[in-house]
């Protein structure tokens, strides 16, 4: 069952995530390059969005945008890098 006042912890989670692996990611795209660390970014995201839209409940959802929100910080440090 979908509560109203949990709806807002959908966007915080992806953003949360998002924020705090960053800084990591622009390190694996430092040590194993562009291309594996674009890889894992879409892994990532490929993943947290399946478990995002095959979510019955909200823990599932918050644990799916969490995952989605790693894979969005992957893709943002490697495409900001050059």
């Amino acid at each position: 069952m979908w509560h109203l006042p949990d709806i807002s912890y959908v966007g915080t989670i992806y953003l949360l995530t998002s924020t705090v692996f960053l800084p990591p990611f622009a390190s694996v795209a430092d040590i194993f390059g562009r291309h594996w660390a674009l890889q894992i970014g879409l892994l990532f995201f490929l993943v947290g969005s399946a478990i995002s839209t095959g979510s019955e409940n909200m823990p599932t959802m918050l644990a799916g945008r969490g995952v989605a929100g790693i894979g969005a910080a992957g893709l943002l440090a490697v495409s900001l890098t050059q």
